[in-house]
């Protein structure tokens, strides 16, 4: 166990008013993510509290304060454990010997607390003075309602916590019951200076904790598991209320517009009311509509994680992202910001927000999927979309290039820089007239795979699988005879339906094969017939989930196929699930459908500086385990486990420890001592093949078995959505799935339905 190392600093606190006040509005970001980094365990922020304009950040590993003037954190205790991921003996051991293990914080505006979620024990980490040398122990709370059992999965837990705040001398927690039949909130408060539980109060979705006045409680209320209305079939928004702790009473004040609402925050000294709403910092002054628009935030909140609104006018938002501090309201906040399409924290965007702590950026959260709806949001002014990063598959990416919604990037030579090393194939659908108008940024593509022990478990070799539709079709058919009697706890596929999963299959894949042969897309074929008419003459019954069966007991079982092995990400190469290559009929190669996400640039930008520049950072930090390696042929080099010295390290700690266990054990405790022993020692030994994040010998698997049969289709009429939601060929399919229509009907519907569209087209 190691202890906490004090690193007192002789710099006292900014925590007065006149001193916050005096802070200077900055635009800063820490601990980022990097997914490109190969060496080190990264840093990464677990939770935050602020005094004043002094922010105090938990990490994964230390405690850190950060003041406005800060170039950096400064660490104020290094190796700070978190109970969350101990075991409770080493919790146990820690508290009785005076170290703090803590893994939320919250303040009383002048002291800060770590509280231990596993045990209830509150520390007294910092003061007014610094961090305490020794930690105290400032309360032990009445923690036997935290301590839960889940039957159905046989484990014990605490509830997640969604916010802490010491209000008035109590202690509230929202909490997130996850571990029972269904997720359920509830707000639980404890007398601070004694521990006390004072009520546990259940089905109260109180999410966000403000102290607001006459000692009531302001936060979004939101039961998002039943926020879906069946009567008026709509999503219900999240409301902002007012609790009465004396009274049980929730008064609803107003409901917000969006579900996507997080870390709504009130401020007493301006009466102000603060949220997060994708990446958007929205104000509302005296709690009244319209919000408007405060600051613009790097990254998209996705939950209502450590958000602090400091007294000089800046938010922290402390996520997975890293803590990210804004100035609220600053100059040229209302001309808007660099606005982002499809963007949803990569490792390139990352790479350009670290850079660039200053640009005002904004990840939309709107979602297109018509061509009508694309060029509507690329000439809207000043909120219109300046990056776009698209679909290959369900966007009109293709479409928007050939009507002048994508810029030329023929002038930007990094950007071609990084294009000429990709492999040409994934070019072609954003390349018009020997132009390149689009960047490839991720791919992926999945295939059919079998499971690897499921295979043994059922006496076989890979040598025993089939190879072509046709044959994988008859081993379908005889399945249960030949194999699912006898071995009940295996599937055969991991789909509840799994004529629709191969029905879906084929069709994918045969567009994908009709597009690699340069051949137009149509279904009323020797071949498409040939492969559907054999399905059509398949008794799926025992190999479908029953309409009223149970679910979790039918997933339950291991499947020994899959047709979502995602072959453009060679990390998965070493593990259970292994690709089965498939080939339409004998003579066909493979084929994998191949889907891109691809970045344009609206040509009508005001923003094209800052836009070209973003897109050449991201470029350059595309992510090293799939994209760098799948797009790029000549990029076979290795990527390290950024892991894998520091999971040894802990590995071999342990070990030292098991050993000293299994000398101390009891005779009735000295198995299960040794057992952990050679249960260390096996990682040891085995650790070798974790060095390796994406190993030589997975893209070399990539490079041979997948790569030459990727095939990039795009956009066809078997997935293109209307407005209203629908799709022509799925309700088709639909209806020969359940038996409304047969399969000649279906075929011929699917090719009269084809042409027509082609011909609107033209």
């Amino acid at each position: 166990m190691k202890r906490l190392i004090a690193i007192l600093l002789c710099l006292s606190l900014s925590v007065g008013t006149a001193a916050a006040l005096a802070a200077e509005k900055v635009n800063v970001n820490f601990y980022p993510q990097d997914s490109t980094a190969t060496t080190a365990t990264p840093k990464y922020v677990t939770n935050a509290v602020n005094i004043g304009d002094t922010v105090y950040v938990q990490t994964n590993q230390t405690l850190e304060r950060w003041t406005p003037g800060d170039a950096q954190p400064t660490v104020l205790v290094s190796d700070v454990e978190n109970p969350v991921s101990m075991e409770a003996s080493d919790v146990a051991s820690a508290e009785a010997n005076g170290e703090a293990a803590y893994s939320k914080m919250f303040t009383d505006g002048d002291t800060v607390y770590g509280l231990d979620e596993v045990t209830g024990v509150v520390w007294k980490i910092i003061d007014a003075t610094g961090p305490l040398a020794k930690p105290e122990v400032a309360a032990k709370l009445d923690w036997s309602g935290m301590n839960r059992h889940s039957d159905a999965q046989d484990y014990d837990y605490t509830p997640q916590i969604s916010d802490v705040a010491l209000i008035d001398g109590v202690l509230y927690l929202s909490v997130i019951d996850w571990g029972g039949d269904a997720q359920t909130y509830e707000l639980i408060r404890w007398t601070f200076s004694t521990g006390a539980l004072i009520e546990d109060k259940k089905n109260m979705p109180l999410r966000t904790l403000s102290a607001y006045s006459d000692g009531l409680i302001l936060g979004k209320y939101y039961d998002e598991v039943n926020s879906w209305d069946e009567k008026t079939q709509t999503q219900k928004m999240p409301s902002l209320v007012t609790y009465n702790p004396a009274t049980g009473e929730v008064k609803t004040l107003f409901d917000f517009d969006s579900a996507s609402v997080y870390g709504v925050l009130y401020s007493a000294e301006s009466d102000t009311l603060y949220y997060v709403d994708g990446s958007v910092v929205y104000s509302m002054p005296g709690l009244q509509k319209p919000a408007k628009v405060s600051a613009y935030l790097p990254n998209k909140v996705w939950d209502d994680a450590s958000s602090l609104i400091l007294p000089s006018g800046m938010i922290a938002i402390a996520d997975y992202n890293g803590l990210i501090v804004r100035g609220l309201d600053m100059p040229g906040i209302e001309k808007g910001a660099l606005t982002i399409y499809g963007e949803y924290g990569s490792s390139g965007h990352q790479a350009f927000v670290t850079a660039n702590p200053q640009a005002l950026i904004n990840c939309s959260e709107d979602y297109y999927n018509s061509l009508e709806q694309f060029t509507n949001a690329m000439v809207s002014g000043n909120g219109a979309m300046d990056i776009l990063e698209l679909d290959s598959d369900y966007s009109p990416l293709r479409r928007l290039i050939e009507k002048g919604y994508a810029l030329d990037l023929s002038a930007y030579p990094d950007i071609q820089a990084v294009a000429a090393n990709m492999d040409p194939k994934f070019l072609d659908i954003c390349t018009l007239d020997g132009k390149l108008y689009g960047l490839p940024i991720t791919m992926s593509a999945n295939a059919f795979g079998y499971n690897a022990t499921v295979l043994e478990q059922l006496g076989l070799t890979e040598a025993d699988l089939p190879t072509t539709f046709m044959d994988f079709l008859d081993f379908v058919e005889n399945w249960q005879d030949d194999y699912g009697e006898d071995h009940t706890d295996v599937m055969l596929l991991d789909s509840g339906s799994v004529k629709e999963s191969l029905v879906g299959w084929l069709m994918t894949d045969y567009t994908a094969y009709l597009t690699q042969q340069g051949q137009d897309l149509s279904f009323d074929t020797e071949l498409f017939r040939k492969l559907m008419a054999r399905i059509d003459s398949i008794d799926f019954t025992d190999l479908e989930m029953p309409a009223d069966g149970n679910e979790e007991e039918f997933y339950s079982r291991m499947a020994l196929f899959t047709t979502y092995f995602n072959v453009a990400y060679p990390s998965q190469y070493r593990y259970d699930t292994k690709l089965m290559p498939m080939q339409l009929d004998e003579g066909i190669d493979p084929v994998y459908p191949a889907t891109l996400q691809v970045m344009i640039i609206n040509p009508r930008t005001t923003r094209l500086d800052q836009a070209i520049q973003y897109m050449t950072v991201y470029a350059q930090n595309l992510e090293p385990t799939s994209a760098k390696i799948t797009l790029f042929p000549n990029n076979n080099e290795p990527v390290i486990n950024n892991s894998f010295e520091s999971d040894l390290k802990s590995w071999k700690d342990s070990l030292d420890g098991a050993k000293q266990d299994v000398e101390s054990a009891a005779p009735e405790d000295k198995a299960s001592a040794e057992a952990m022993v050679e249960y260390y020692q096996n990682l040891i030994d085995t650790s070798e093949a974790d060095r390796y994040s994406i190993s030589a010998e997975d893209i070399a698997t990539f490079r041979d078995k997948v790569a030459p049969y990727l095939v990039v289709a795009g956009q066809t009429p078997l997935n293109t959505w209307g407005d209203d939601g629908t799709n022509q060929f799925y309700t088709l399919e639909t209806q020969y799935m359940q038996g409304a229509i047969t399969m000649d009907q279906f075929i011929k519907e699917i090719d009269k339905r084809l042409r027509m569209m082609q011909m609107e087209d033209q």
